[in-house]
Protein backbone atom coordinates (compact mmCIF):
# COMPACT_ATOMS: atom_id res chain seq x y z
CA UNK A 1 0.00 0.00 0.00
CA UNK A 2 2.79 2.19 0.82
CA UNK A 3 3.71 4.52 3.45
CA UNK A 4 1.16 6.67 4.40
CA UNK A 5 1.65 9.70 6.73
CA UNK A 6 -0.63 11.99 8.41
CA UNK A 7 -0.34 15.61 10.28
CA UNK A 8 -0.97 15.05 14.04
CA UNK A 9 -1.04 17.24 17.19
CA UNK A 10 0.21 16.36 20.00
CA UNK A 11 -0.46 17.78 23.92
CA UNK A 12 0.85 17.16 27.04
CA UNK A 13 -2.06 15.69 28.79
CA UNK A 14 -0.45 17.57 32.42
CA UNK A 15 1.01 20.87 30.96
CA UNK A 16 -1.54 21.51 27.79
CA UNK A 17 0.31 25.17 27.12
CA UNK A 18 3.22 22.03 25.40
CA UNK A 19 1.78 21.38 22.14
CA UNK A 20 3.46 20.38 18.82
CA UNK A 21 2.33 19.18 15.47
CA UNK A 22 4.04 16.65 13.43
CA UNK A 23 4.29 14.24 10.50
CA UNK A 24 3.58 10.97 11.55
CA UNK A 25 3.81 7.56 9.69
CA UNK A 26 0.81 6.06 9.72
CA UNK A 27 1.48 1.65 10.88
CA UNK A 28 -1.04 -0.73 11.51
CA UNK A 29 1.88 -3.34 11.58
CA UNK A 30 2.06 -1.07 15.01
CA UNK A 31 0.85 -1.05 18.08
CA UNK A 32 1.40 2.16 20.30
CA UNK A 33 2.58 5.85 19.29
CA UNK A 34 6.04 6.02 18.80
CA UNK A 35 7.99 9.64 19.33
CA UNK A 36 11.39 10.35 18.93
CA UNK A 37 13.54 11.70 22.02
CA UNK A 38 13.57 14.81 20.58
CA UNK A 39 9.53 15.27 20.57
CA UNK A 40 9.10 13.69 23.53
CA UNK A 41 11.61 16.54 25.33
CA UNK A 42 9.57 19.20 23.67
CA UNK A 43 6.52 18.01 25.02
CA UNK A 44 8.12 17.70 28.78
CA UNK A 45 6.49 13.76 29.14
CA UNK A 46 7.07 12.10 31.99
CA UNK A 47 8.88 8.45 32.31
CA UNK A 48 7.00 6.27 33.45
CA UNK A 49 8.65 2.98 32.83
CA UNK A 50 10.01 0.43 30.25
CA UNK A 51 9.01 -1.70 27.95
CA UNK A 52 10.25 -4.66 25.72
CA UNK A 53 10.14 -4.09 22.18
CA UNK A 54 10.57 -6.28 18.89
CA UNK A 55 11.04 -4.72 15.68
CA UNK A 56 10.55 -6.27 12.24
CA UNK A 57 13.62 -8.17 12.17
CA UNK A 58 12.75 -10.15 15.74
CA UNK A 59 15.26 -7.38 17.71
CA UNK A 60 14.20 -7.19 20.88
CA UNK A 61 15.04 -3.94 22.47
CA UNK A 62 14.23 -1.89 26.08
CA UNK A 63 12.58 1.01 25.32
CA UNK A 64 11.44 3.84 27.90
CA UNK A 65 7.12 4.60 28.07
CA UNK A 66 5.95 7.86 28.95
CA UNK A 67 2.57 8.95 30.09
CA UNK A 68 0.47 11.39 29.03
CA UNK A 69 -0.11 12.47 25.11
CA UNK A 70 -3.24 13.87 23.81
CA UNK A 71 -3.13 13.09 20.02
CA UNK A 72 -5.62 14.80 17.55
CA UNK A 73 -6.32 13.08 14.24
CA UNK A 74 -8.79 13.91 12.09
CA UNK A 75 -10.90 15.69 14.21
CA UNK A 76 -10.62 12.62 16.96
CA UNK A 77 -8.48 12.79 19.99
CA UNK A 78 -7.78 10.27 22.59
CA UNK A 79 -4.90 10.24 25.36
CA UNK A 80 -2.61 7.94 25.08
CA UNK A 81 0.85 6.68 26.58
CA UNK A 82 4.10 7.07 24.02
CA UNK A 83 6.82 4.83 23.62
CA UNK A 84 10.42 6.63 23.48
CA UNK A 85 12.63 6.38 20.34
CA UNK A 86 15.68 7.64 19.36
CA UNK A 87 16.24 11.64 18.71
CA UNK A 88 15.57 12.09 14.59
CA UNK A 89 13.20 9.00 13.79
CA UNK A 90 9.79 9.02 12.35
CA UNK A 91 6.48 9.69 14.71
CA UNK A 92 4.65 6.58 14.31
CA UNK A 93 1.30 6.08 14.92
CA UNK A 94 -0.04 2.26 15.98
CA UNK A 95 -2.85 0.22 15.83
CA UNK A 96 -4.06 0.96 19.37
CA UNK A 97 -4.67 4.38 18.57
CA UNK A 98 -6.50 3.85 15.46
CA UNK A 99 -8.54 1.57 17.14
CA UNK A 100 -9.45 3.74 20.30
CA UNK A 101 -10.01 6.71 17.84
CA UNK A 102 -12.25 4.14 15.27
CA UNK A 103 -10.18 5.77 12.64
CA UNK A 104 -9.35 3.25 9.64
CA UNK A 105 -6.60 3.62 6.64
CA UNK A 106 -8.25 3.99 2.92
CA UNK A 107 -6.00 1.73 0.72
CA UNK A 108 -7.24 3.62 -2.38
CA UNK A 109 -6.06 7.09 -1.17
CA UNK A 110 -3.17 6.29 0.91
CA UNK A 111 -5.08 8.37 3.57
CA UNK A 112 -6.13 8.05 7.10
CA UNK A 113 -10.34 8.15 7.01
CA UNK A 114 -12.98 7.83 10.30
CA UNK A 115 -14.48 4.69 10.04
CA UNK A 116 -17.80 4.66 7.54
CA UNK A 117 -19.84 2.57 10.10
CA UNK A 118 -19.72 5.64 12.53
CA UNK A 119 -18.49 8.61 10.47
CA UNK A 120 -19.39 11.57 13.46
CA UNK A 121 -18.19 9.77 16.76
CA UNK A 122 -15.63 6.52 17.55
CA UNK A 123 -17.57 3.11 17.71
CA UNK A 124 -15.47 0.84 20.53
CA UNK A 125 -15.89 -2.81 19.91
CA UNK A 126 -17.04 -4.79 23.04
CA UNK A 127 -18.35 -7.80 22.99
CA UNK A 128 -21.33 -7.01 23.90
CA UNK A 129 -24.12 -9.11 24.68
CA UNK A 130 -26.76 -6.18 25.11
CA UNK A 131 -26.72 -2.39 25.17
CA UNK A 132 -27.54 -0.49 27.94
CA UNK A 133 -29.06 3.14 28.28
CA UNK A 134 -26.27 3.99 30.88
CA UNK A 135 -24.65 5.87 27.74
CA UNK A 136 -21.22 3.72 28.07
CA UNK A 137 -21.06 -0.48 27.72
CA UNK A 138 -19.98 -2.86 30.16
CA UNK A 139 -18.12 -5.94 28.46
CA UNK A 140 -20.13 -9.47 28.29
CA UNK A 141 -16.44 -11.14 30.16
CA UNK A 142 -14.14 -9.20 31.46
CA UNK A 143 -10.96 -8.42 29.62
CA UNK A 144 -7.67 -11.05 30.56
CA UNK A 145 -4.46 -9.43 32.10
CA UNK A 146 -1.57 -8.71 29.10
CA UNK A 147 0.83 -9.46 32.18
CA UNK A 148 -0.76 -12.90 33.54
CA UNK A 149 -4.02 -14.50 33.05
CA UNK A 150 -6.64 -13.83 35.51
CA UNK A 151 -7.86 -16.91 37.06
CA UNK A 152 -11.74 -17.73 37.02
CA UNK A 153 -12.24 -16.19 40.36
CA UNK A 154 -10.42 -13.03 39.52
CA UNK A 155 -12.84 -12.82 36.61
CA UNK A 156 -15.70 -13.22 38.07
CA UNK A 157 -15.09 -10.61 40.66
CA UNK A 158 -14.47 -8.10 38.40
CA UNK A 159 -17.29 -9.05 36.63
CA UNK A 160 -19.54 -8.46 40.08
CA UNK A 161 -17.71 -5.80 40.50
CA UNK A 162 -18.53 -4.01 37.07
CA UNK A 163 -21.98 -4.93 37.22
CA UNK A 164 -22.51 -3.39 40.94
CA UNK A 165 -20.70 0.02 39.70
CA UNK A 166 -23.25 0.16 36.84
CA UNK A 167 -25.97 -0.31 39.28
CA UNK A 168 -24.72 2.35 41.55
CA UNK A 169 -24.00 4.70 38.31
CA UNK A 170 -27.58 4.45 36.89
CA UNK A 171 -28.88 5.30 40.62
CA UNK A 172 -31.54 8.29 40.17
CA UNK A 173 -29.82 11.41 40.86
CA UNK A 174 -29.21 12.03 44.57
CA UNK A 175 -27.96 15.14 46.36
CA UNK A 176 -23.91 14.91 46.84
CA UNK A 177 -22.62 15.49 50.61
CA UNK A 178 -19.61 17.06 49.60
CA UNK A 179 -18.94 19.25 52.95
CA UNK A 180 -21.66 18.37 55.84
CA UNK A 181 -23.06 21.54 55.67
CA UNK A 182 -26.35 21.44 54.17
CA UNK A 183 -25.77 24.96 52.99
CA UNK A 184 -22.50 24.77 51.35
CA UNK A 185 -23.85 21.33 49.84
CA UNK A 186 -27.01 22.35 48.33
CA UNK A 187 -24.60 25.31 46.46
CA UNK A 188 -22.39 22.82 45.25
CA UNK A 189 -25.30 20.77 44.23
CA UNK A 190 -26.55 23.01 41.95
CA UNK A 191 -25.34 22.96 38.79
CA UNK A 192 -27.99 24.68 36.74
CA UNK A 193 -27.80 27.73 38.50
CA UNK A 194 -24.23 27.64 40.02
CA UNK A 195 -21.86 25.41 37.98
CA UNK A 196 -19.47 27.16 38.42
CA UNK A 197 -19.11 26.75 41.89
CA UNK A 198 -18.50 23.00 41.23
CA UNK A 199 -15.55 23.95 39.24
CA UNK A 200 -13.86 26.41 42.10
CA UNK A 201 -14.24 24.01 44.63
CA UNK A 202 -12.33 21.54 42.46
CA UNK A 203 -9.83 24.45 41.72
CA UNK A 204 -9.69 24.59 45.33
CA UNK A 205 -9.37 21.05 46.46
CA UNK A 206 -5.77 20.24 46.73
CA UNK A 207 -3.53 19.66 49.99
CA UNK A 208 -5.99 20.32 52.07
CA UNK A 209 -9.16 18.30 53.46
CA UNK A 210 -11.33 17.86 50.68
CA UNK A 211 -14.39 19.13 53.16
CA UNK A 212 -12.22 21.73 53.74
CA UNK A 213 -11.53 22.73 50.25
CA UNK A 214 -15.05 22.61 48.64
CA UNK A 215 -16.65 24.44 51.69
CA UNK A 216 -14.11 27.64 50.00
CA UNK A 217 -17.35 28.78 47.45
CA UNK A 218 -19.91 28.60 50.29
CA UNK A 219 -17.60 30.86 52.47
CA UNK A 220 -16.91 33.43 49.48
CA UNK A 221 -20.81 33.48 48.89
CA UNK A 222 -21.55 34.66 52.98
CA UNK A 223 -18.34 37.34 52.47
CA UNK A 224 -19.71 38.76 49.43
CA UNK A 225 -23.87 38.54 49.77
CA UNK A 226 -24.37 35.39 47.07
CA UNK A 227 -22.84 33.34 44.41
CA UNK A 228 -23.78 34.89 41.61
CA UNK A 229 -21.23 34.68 38.98
CA UNK A 230 -22.06 38.05 37.92
CA UNK A 231 -20.96 39.35 41.32
CA UNK A 232 -17.76 37.39 41.27
CA UNK A 233 -16.97 39.06 38.39
CA UNK A 234 -16.80 42.51 40.12
CA UNK A 235 -14.22 41.67 42.99
CA UNK A 236 -10.26 41.40 42.07
CA UNK A 237 -7.40 39.33 42.81
CA UNK A 238 -6.65 41.84 45.83
CA UNK A 239 -10.39 41.21 47.38
CA UNK A 240 -10.06 37.18 46.73
CA UNK A 241 -6.66 37.56 48.83
CA UNK A 242 -7.82 39.34 52.08
CA UNK A 243 -10.97 37.03 52.40
CA UNK A 244 -9.08 33.90 51.93
CA UNK A 245 -6.46 35.42 54.54
CA UNK A 246 -8.70 36.23 57.08
CA UNK A 247 -10.87 33.72 56.91
CA UNK A 248 -8.04 31.39 56.83
CA UNK A 249 -9.57 29.25 54.07
CA UNK A 250 -6.70 27.14 52.70
CA UNK A 251 -3.37 26.14 53.61
CA UNK A 252 -2.22 28.31 50.96
CA UNK A 253 -4.30 31.39 50.97
CA UNK A 254 -2.31 33.62 48.36
CA UNK A 255 -1.86 30.58 46.02
CA UNK A 256 -5.16 29.65 45.97
CA UNK A 257 -7.10 33.22 45.73
CA UNK A 258 -5.12 33.46 42.29
CA UNK A 259 -6.03 29.99 41.08
CA UNK A 260 -9.73 31.17 42.51
CA UNK A 261 -9.84 34.73 40.03
CA UNK A 262 -8.36 33.19 37.21
CA UNK A 263 -10.48 30.31 37.60
CA UNK A 264 -13.53 33.23 37.54
CA UNK A 265 -11.93 34.66 34.68
CA UNK A 266 -11.56 31.73 32.57
CA UNK A 267 -15.02 30.93 32.68
CA UNK A 268 -15.95 34.48 31.82
CA UNK A 269 -13.23 34.41 29.06
CA UNK A 270 -13.68 31.02 27.30
CA UNK A 271 -17.18 29.77 28.68
CA UNK A 272 -19.33 32.95 28.37
CA UNK A 273 -20.13 33.29 32.02
CA UNK A 274 -21.82 29.90 31.94
CA UNK A 275 -19.52 27.20 33.83
CA UNK A 276 -21.37 24.28 32.29
CA UNK A 277 -20.57 24.93 28.90
CA UNK A 278 -17.61 23.01 29.97
CA UNK A 279 -19.52 19.84 30.08
CA UNK A 280 -22.30 20.54 27.82
CA UNK A 281 -23.30 19.08 24.66
CA UNK A 282 -22.05 15.43 25.18
CA UNK A 283 -18.48 15.63 24.75
CA UNK A 284 -15.91 13.14 24.91
CA UNK A 285 -14.63 12.55 28.16
CA UNK A 286 -10.89 13.43 27.53
CA UNK A 287 -12.28 16.91 26.26
CA UNK A 288 -14.08 17.22 29.61
CA UNK A 289 -10.46 16.46 31.24
CA UNK A 290 -8.56 18.43 29.01
CA UNK A 291 -10.43 22.00 29.46
CA UNK A 292 -10.35 20.77 33.51
CA UNK A 293 -6.70 20.89 32.51
CA UNK A 294 -6.71 24.53 31.37
CA UNK A 295 -7.74 25.87 34.79
CA UNK A 296 -4.52 27.00 36.59
CA UNK A 297 -3.90 24.77 39.83
CA UNK A 298 -5.74 21.99 38.06
CA UNK A 299 -3.74 18.51 37.84
CA UNK A 300 -4.88 15.21 36.10
CA UNK A 301 -6.01 13.94 39.40
CA UNK A 302 -7.88 16.74 40.25
CA UNK A 303 -9.63 16.96 36.40
CA UNK A 304 -10.25 13.23 36.63
CA UNK A 305 -12.45 13.31 39.77
CA UNK A 306 -14.16 16.26 38.06
CA UNK A 307 -15.19 14.33 34.88
CA UNK A 308 -16.14 11.47 37.13
CA UNK A 309 -18.36 13.17 39.75
CA UNK A 310 -19.90 15.01 36.82
CA UNK A 311 -20.77 11.12 35.11
CA UNK A 312 -21.02 9.51 38.17
CA UNK A 313 -22.88 11.46 40.07
CA UNK A 314 -24.54 14.56 38.47
CA UNK A 315 -25.46 12.21 35.77
CA UNK A 316 -23.70 14.60 33.23
CA UNK A 317 -23.77 12.42 29.34
CA UNK A 318 -20.83 12.20 27.77
CA UNK A 319 -19.86 10.70 24.38
CA UNK A 320 -17.45 8.33 26.14
CA UNK A 321 -15.32 7.24 29.52
CA UNK A 322 -12.44 6.05 28.42
CA UNK A 323 -10.35 8.84 29.91
CA UNK A 324 -12.14 8.91 33.24
CA UNK A 325 -9.47 6.74 35.48
CA UNK A 326 -10.28 5.36 38.95
CA UNK A 327 -9.42 7.62 41.82
CA UNK A 328 -6.30 6.85 43.93
CA UNK A 329 -8.47 6.53 46.88
CA UNK A 330 -7.79 4.87 50.19
CA UNK A 331 -10.35 2.69 50.32
CA UNK A 332 -10.08 1.79 46.31
CA UNK A 333 -6.78 1.25 46.87
CA UNK A 334 -6.82 -1.47 49.91
CA UNK A 335 -9.69 -3.26 47.87
CA UNK A 336 -7.99 -3.75 44.78
CA UNK A 337 -4.83 -5.13 46.65
CA UNK A 338 -6.74 -7.75 48.85
CA UNK A 339 -8.30 -8.67 45.61
CA UNK A 340 -4.87 -9.37 44.32
CA UNK A 341 -5.17 -7.12 41.09
CA UNK A 342 -2.23 -4.57 42.39
CA UNK A 343 0.81 -5.37 44.70
CA UNK A 344 0.96 -4.72 48.25
CA UNK A 345 2.98 -1.62 47.89
CA UNK A 346 1.22 -0.30 44.48
CA UNK A 347 2.01 3.28 43.67
CA UNK A 348 -1.69 5.30 42.36
CA UNK A 349 0.18 4.66 38.51
CA UNK A 350 -0.29 1.06 39.17
CA UNK A 351 -4.01 1.21 40.50
CA UNK A 352 -5.17 3.49 37.64
CA UNK A 353 -3.96 1.13 34.96
CA UNK A 354 -4.95 -1.82 36.47
CA UNK A 355 -8.40 -0.26 36.71
CA UNK A 356 -7.72 0.62 32.61
CA UNK A 357 -6.42 -3.00 31.91
CA UNK A 358 -9.88 -4.29 33.78
CA UNK A 359 -12.53 -2.42 32.03
CA UNK A 360 -11.13 0.30 29.43
CA UNK A 361 -14.10 1.42 28.26
CA UNK A 362 -14.69 2.89 32.10
CA UNK A 363 -12.05 2.29 34.28
CA UNK A 364 -13.26 4.84 36.97
CA UNK A 365 -16.73 2.20 37.36
CA UNK A 366 -14.63 0.64 40.07
CA UNK A 367 -14.42 3.73 42.15
CA UNK A 368 -18.39 3.52 44.00
CA UNK A 369 -18.55 -0.74 44.02
CA UNK A 370 -14.66 -0.78 45.41
CA UNK A 371 -15.37 2.16 47.63
CA UNK A 372 -18.57 0.81 49.10
CA UNK A 373 -16.49 -2.37 49.74
CA UNK A 374 -13.70 -0.85 51.74
CA UNK A 375 -15.99 1.63 53.66
CA UNK A 376 -18.43 -1.00 54.82
CA UNK A 377 -16.60 -3.96 54.69
CA UNK A 378 -13.05 -4.30 54.02
CA UNK A 379 -11.70 -1.84 56.57
CA UNK A 380 -8.11 -1.57 57.33
CA UNK A 381 -8.62 -3.67 60.65
CA UNK A 382 -11.17 -6.27 61.40
CA UNK A 383 -12.45 -6.49 57.81
CA UNK A 384 -16.30 -8.10 57.45
CA UNK A 385 -15.70 -10.53 55.55
CA UNK A 386 -18.57 -12.25 55.91
CA UNK A 387 -21.18 -9.99 54.91
CA UNK A 388 -19.07 -8.44 51.90
CA UNK A 389 -20.86 -9.81 48.43
CA UNK A 390 -17.23 -10.50 47.16
CA UNK A 391 -16.43 -13.16 50.16
CA UNK A 392 -17.49 -16.24 48.08
CA UNK A 393 -14.55 -15.44 45.20
CA UNK A 394 -12.23 -12.80 47.32
CA UNK A 395 -8.50 -14.31 48.03
CA UNK A 396 -7.82 -12.31 50.97
CA UNK A 397 -4.57 -10.77 50.81
CA UNK A 398 -4.59 -9.26 53.79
Amino acid sequence: MGKVVEKVKLTNLFEPKKSVEVDAVIDTGATMLVLPQDVIEELGLRKIGERRVRYANNQIQIKSVYRGVILELKGRDGIFDVLGEVEGSEPLVGQIVLEALDLIVDPITKTVIPNPRSPDMPMTEILMTTAYNSGYAVRSRPPKFRGSPMNNMQEKIVEILIKRGKELLNQPYRKIEFTGNPEADDLLNDIKNFPHAFVLACIMDRQIKAERAWLIPYEISKEIGGFEFSRLLKIDQNEFREIFRRKNLHRFNDTMAEYFYLGIQKIHRDYNDDASNIWKGKPRSATVIKRFLEFKGVGVKIATMAANILARDFKIPMADYICIDVSPDTHVKRVFKRLGFISKNASNDELIYSARELNPEYPGIFDLSCWEIGRNWCKPRKPDCKNCYLDPYCPKKI
